[in-house]
């Protein structure tokens, strides 16, 4: 089983400001990614750099077992994972994004391909796949859904900001968010329970920028 932490910072940062890069906790050692590569991560407050981490890529996660990182995970590109993912920040692929158990980030999840999960899907930030997304349980995110063909999850889709696809939706529940919902051209959103828009939460929006826009709820 496998294990990506990338060490976190100590109060005042002295752990991070030490000018090493920090290494990748597998099956409890302090190993360099595989590729040499590292990425930078910066103070949220200030922009200022914190430390160069390793960069986990494919290789370095094993088939068979859970990754977790306190910081974000990026791979160039795919992400195959059997068990579970799980990152404070980002989750972000070159290419597909598949995960046989749960997905979840802090941050984005973010893949140039397609994104597939055997259970749920939770991200902090938006969640956007050029292809289709696919959750066996539900999918929710803090911001945006946007897939680039279908959206497809065995229970309930939430986001507060806008879900968006250019094929269909479709839940095994309800559809809930506090902005639009918007399909392709001929599809719909299909839905086992109620799709909820917070239409009260898009006006008072609305009326505190002096305009309101129509609405866009789209389905067949």
């Amino acid at each position: 089983m496998a294990h990506l932490i990338p060490c976190p910072p100590r109060r005042h940062g002295r752990l991070c400001l030490d000018g090493k890069t920090k290494l990748l906790l597998i099956d409890g050692q302090h190993v360099p990614s595989t590729s040499g590569k590292s990425f930078q991560t910066t103070n949220p407050t200030d922009r200022q750099l914190l430390a160069d981490v390793s960069l986990a890529e494919e290789e370095d996660i094993e088939a068979g077992g859970n990754v977790k990182a306190n910081w974000g995970i990026e791979a160039e590109t795919e992400i195959d994972c059997k068990g579970n993912v799980r990152a404070g920040w980002d989750v972000t692929a070159g290419e597909r994004l598949s995960v046989s158990g749960n997905l979840r980030a802090g941050g984005d999840i973010v893949a140039q391909g397609a994104v597939r999960c055997g259970q749920g899907i939770k991200a902090g930030g938006n969640i956007e796949g050029q292809h289709d997304i696919v959750a066996g349980c539900g999918i929710e995110a803090g911001g945006a859904i946007r897939a680039g063909q279908h959206l497809v999850a065995g229970w309930s889709i939430k986001a507060r900001e806008t879900i968006a696809t250019e094929g269909a939706i479709r839940a095994g529940a309800g559809v809930q968010t506090e902005e639009d919902i918007l399909t392709g051209p001929g599809y719909g959103v299909y839905a086992g329970l109620n799709v909820r828009v917070d239409i009260w939460a898009l006006l008072i929006a609305d009326w505190l920028e002096h305009t309101i826009p129509p609405i866009k709820l789209l389905w067949e």
